[in-house]
C-alpha cells in the first residue's frame, strides 16, 4: 500500500488480547478470522463500542446475520461463523480506506475542495473526544494544536468514535464555506444515552449482537453522500444504514510522513429522534437502554462505573424489538445469557460530562429478582431526589436538605443474595437505613435530612424501617469526643488508593516527575503584600500553633472541625479573625484541613507549593496515577461538579488524608483562594490542573 493509504480491512489497528492476556494488534479482517480466540482490549469504552458496531456492520454486509429467531437461538448456543465476514472485508478493503480519493471511509470526499483554505481546516485534535472529558473541548491540548500529530491508526479511531458519539454544540467552521447550518452540530444518536453490547470474545459479541432484522439488514454507508436538505432530520433506511450513520462530515488531511495533523469537520446527517414508546421500531436504536415510558435512558443517571441499579431496572423495561428484549427471549429459550457492557456518554453541548463503562454479569441479567430489586433501589433514589426542586436529575440528589446519597447508592446490594431474596418491604427498609447513615456532620442538617428522608421513603412501604444498628467504632456521636491526634488519623475511611496496593492497569504513567515535590518545609514565601494575603496568614498561623506545645489544643480542635464541624469553638473563632467576614467559611475549612493534614502526619511537612488538584495527579498505585486511576478521577470529578464549597468537605478530608499519609502537601493559600471564590472558573481550573499533563504555566 502507498504511504497515503490506510484500509481498516488490512492495516492493524484493533487492540485485542488472547485468553492469556497477551496483546495483539489486528486488522478488521484478522479480528474476524480470530474472533473466537481474542477479546477487544482497548481502554476507551467509546472506541470499543464503535469497533463492535463496525464489525457488526461488516458481518451484516457479508450476510452473517440470522434470518429468524430460531436461527438466532442456535447462533448464541453454537456460535457464529464469521468466515464470510472476513472474506467480504478483504474483498472490499477499498471501502474501508481512510484516504481513498473518491470514497474515503466514513468521510466526505467533496471536502477536498476546501482543503487549501486555511480557515476551513481544523487541527486533527478537534476530533479527539478524550480531550473533552469533564471539561470543554480541547482544554488539554489548545496550546499544542500547532504541533500535535496523530498516526493513521489513531486517526481511524478518532473518526470511528466521532461518527458514533459526536457531541452537539457549535462547530468552529464558517458556514459560508461548508454550507447552511454546517456549524450547528447535532449530537449523534448514542450521545447522552446508554448502549448495550455483549462481552466476551469477538465471536461471542457478534453472536449476540447479530439479531434478526425485519426486511433485512440493508446496505452500509461506508462514505458520506449528501442526503436531505441542510438541517433536515432523517430516519435511517435500514439497520446497516444506521450502524454506519454519518453525524459529521469529515475529511482527514494526511501528511506524507504517515501522520495526520489537520482535518475538516462539519455537520453531517441529522438522525430524527422517534417519539417515546416507538424508539425500538427504528433502525439504529435497538441496542440502546430505555425507561418505562419508552424513552432512551439518560446517561446522567449512571452515577459510577459500578452503578448497576438504573441499568438493571432499564433491562426490565426493554421494549419489543430492542436488542435487550431479543436477548431476553433468547436467554429464556436457551438458558444462556451474556455478560453485557453498558457504555454511556453524558454531555452538555460541547462539554462531555463523563463516560460510563458498566459490566452487568449474566447471572444478574438472568435473575428476575435482580431487576425487581434494582427497581426498589431506584424508587428510593427517586423518592429522595424529589426532595430537591433544583436537582440536575431525579436520580439521587437533594442539595437543599443535604439528602445526597453517594454515587452508585444501593447497587452493591444487588450482588447480595440475601437482599435479592428479601421482600420489597425489607429491601426498602434496608435502603432507608443505608440512606439514613449517609449524614452530613451538622446535627441540625442531620435532623432535617432524617425527617425529610423518612417522609420521602415511607410511602414506598407499609411499615417503617427498624432503627439502624450502631456500633462503638462507627458511632458518629462519640467519634471525636476527646479529639486525640492519634485518633484523628483514623477518623475517616478513604476511598482513595494506597501505593502499596498492586494495580494491573496497562497504562503508562501520565504524571510529571515534579509532582511529588511539594515544596519547602518552611512557611510559604510571602510577597510584598503578604500581610494582605489571608490564605498565607492562615497557613502561617496554623503552622505557628502546631509548632507551639501550648497551642496544640487549638490544632487538635481545628483538625476535629475538618471532620465534624463545630463553628463556635475558640479555635475556629481565632483563625477566622485573619480572613474577611465574607470568607470565614473558606478560612475555617482551609485551616481545619491543614490541621487535619498535620494530625495525620505530625512529623511531616506542613507547607507545600503544589495546588491540590495538581497534586492529585500523583495519587494512585501500580501504574495508574491521577486521571488514569479510577478512584482518584472519580473524586476529582465529584468535586468539580459540586457547586457549593461547603459540600466539598468530605471529599477534601479524604483527599488531604491520602496526601498526608503519602508525604504530599498542597499549597494551602491557593486552596483558601479557590474555596473563597468557588465558581465555574475555579472548577474549570481544577479540572485543567488535574487532567492536563503539562500546563502552560506553573500556576496554570
Amino acid at each position: 500500500m502507498s504511504a497515503l493509504s490506510f484500509s481498516l480491512a488490512g492495516e492493524p489497528w484493533i487492540e485485542t488480547a488472547d485468553a492469556r492476556g497477551r496483546p495483539r494488534l489486528l486488522s478488521a479482517a484478522q479480528a474476524l478470522d480470530d474472533a473466537g480466540s481474542v477479546f477487544l482490549a482497548t481502554s476507551d469504552p467509546l472506541l470499543r463500542a464503535a469497533t463492535v458496531r463496525l464489525l457488526t456492520a461488516l458481518a451484516y454486509a457479508a450476510g452473517c446475520g440470522p434470518r429468524t429467531q430460531a436461527a438466532y437461538h442456535r447462533q448464541v448456543t453454537d456460535g457464529v461463523d464469521l468466515t464470510a465476514a472476513a472474506a467480504w472485508t478483504r474483498a472490499h478493503h477499498a471501502h474501508l480506506d481512510l484516504f481513498d480519493r473518491e470514497r474515503p471511509f466514513f468521510q466526505d470526499a467533496s471536502l477536498h475542495a476546501l482543503a487549501g483554505i486555511p480557515e476551513a481546516v481544523q487541527p486533527v485534535l478537534y476530533l479527539d473526544m478524550t480531550a473533552a472529558i469533564g471539561r470543554p473541548l480541547l482544554a488539554d491540548d489548545r496550546y499544542l494544536l500547532a504541533s500535535r500529530l496523530v498516526s493513521f491508526r489513531r486517526a481511524a479511531e478518532l473518526v470511528l468514535v466521532q461518527q458514533m458519539w459526536a457531541v452537539g454544540g457549535r462547530i468552529a467552521v464558517p458556514s459560508a464555506l461548508f454550507g447552511p447550518r454546517s456549524n450547528y452540530g447535532s449530537p449523534a444518536q448514542a450521545c447522552g444515552n446508554v448502549v448495550w453490547q455483549p462481552a466476551g470474545t469477538i465471536a461471542d459479541q457478534l453472536a449476540w449482537q447479530l439479531t434478526p432484522v425485519p426486511d433485512g439488514p440493508g446496505t452500509p454507508q461506508w462514505t458520506y453522500q449528501p442526503r436531505g436538505e441542510p438541517g433536515q432530520r432523517l430516519l435511517p433506511d435500514s439497520e446497516c444504514d444506521a450502524l454506519t450513520w454519518h453525524p459529521r462530515r469529515l475529511l482527514l488531511l494526511p501528511d506524507a510522513d504517515g501522520h495526520v495533523t489537520r482535518a475538516l469537520i462539519a455537520q453531517g446527517w441529522i438522525q430524527a429522534r422517534p417519539e417515546p414508546g416507538s424508539s425500538a421500531a427504528f433502525p439504529g436504536n435497538r441496542d440502546q437502554a430505555y425507561t418505562d415510558d419508552g424513552r432512551s435512558l439518560d446517561a446522567a443517571r449512571i452515577t459510577g462505573d459500578d452503578d448497576l441499579a438504573p441499568l438493571l431496572e432499564s433491562w426490565s423495561y426493554a421494549p419489543e424489538g430492542s436488542w435487550a428484549h431479543i436477548v431476553q427471549g433468547a436467554g429464556r429459550a436457551t438458558g444462556r445469557f451474556p455478560d453485557v457492557a453498558a457504555t454511556a456518554l453524558a454531555a452538555n453541548k460541547k462539554k462531555i460530562l463523563f463516560r460510563r463503562d458498566v459490566l452487568l454479569p449474566s447471572d444478574l441479567l438472568a435473575d428476575a429478582r435482580a431487576t425487581t430489586a434494582a427497581g426498589d433501589v431506584m424508587d428510593v433514589r427517586r423518592a429522595l431526589g424529589r426532595l430537591s426542586p433544583g436537582r440536575l436529575n431525579e436520580a439521587y440528589k437533594d442539595a437543599t436538605l443535604g439528602t445526597t446519597v453517594p454515587p452508585s447508592f444501593g447497587s452493591d446490594l444487588l450482588r447480595d443474595p440475601a437482599f435479592l431474596a428479601a421482600s420489597r418491604r425489607q429491601r426498602i427498609g434496608t435502603l432507608s437505613r443505608l440512606a439514613h447513615a449517609v449524614h452530613p456532620a451538622d446535627p441540625l442538617r442531620r435532623a432535617r435530612r432524617s425527617g425529610a428522608g423518612v417522609g420521602a421513603v415511607m410511602p414506598l412501604t407499609d411499615t417503617p424501617p427498624a432503627p439502624a444498628p450502631r456500633t462503638d467504632t462507627t458511632d458518629d456521636t462519640q467519634e471525636f469526643t476527646l479529639f486525640p491526634l492519634s485518633a484523628l488519623a483514623s477518623a475517616t475511611s478513604s476511598d482513595l488508593p494506597d501505593n502499596d496496593v498492586p494495580d494491573d492497569s496497562p497504562h503508562d504513567l501520565g504524571w510529571d516527575d515534579d509532582l511529588f515535590t511539594t515544596a519547602d518545609t518552611a512557611a510559604p514565601t510571602a510577597g510584598t503584600d503578604a500581610e494582605s494575603n489571608p490564605g498565607m496568614n492562615l497557613a502561617r498561623q496554623v503552622g505557628r500553633w502546631a509548632a507551639n506545645p501550648h497551642h496544640r489544643d487549638l490544632v487538635t480542635a481545628l483538625a476535629a472541625h475538618a471532620v465534624r464541624p463545630a463553628p463556635h469553638t475558640p479555635a475556629v473563632a481565632k483563625i477566622t479573625l485573619l480572613v474577611p467576614e465574607t470568607h470565614q467559611e473558606a478560612g475555617a475549612l482551609t485551616a481545619a484541613l491543614l490541621a487535619y493534614h498535620h494530625s495525620v502526619s505530625p512529623r511531616g511537612r506542613i507547607y507545600g507549593s503544589t495546588p491540590l488538584p495538581r497534586l492529585m495527579r500523583a495519587f494512585g498505585s501500580g501504574r495508574s496515577f491521577g486521571p488514569d486511576h479510577r478512584d482518584t478521577k472519580n473524586t476529582l470529578d465529584r468535586m468539580v461538579r459540586t457547586q457549593h464549597p461547603g459540600q466539598l468537605r468530605p471529599h477534601l478530608v479524604r483527599t488531604v488524608r491520602y496526601a498526608a499519609t503519602h508525604g504530599l502537601v498542597p499549597y494551602w493559600p491557593a486552596l483558601f483562594d479557590d474555596l473563597a471564590g468557588w465558581d465555574q472558573t475555579v472548577r474549570s481550573r481544577w479540572a485543567t490542573l488535574f487532567y492536563t499533563a503539562r500546563p502552560t504555566s506553573p500556576k496554570n
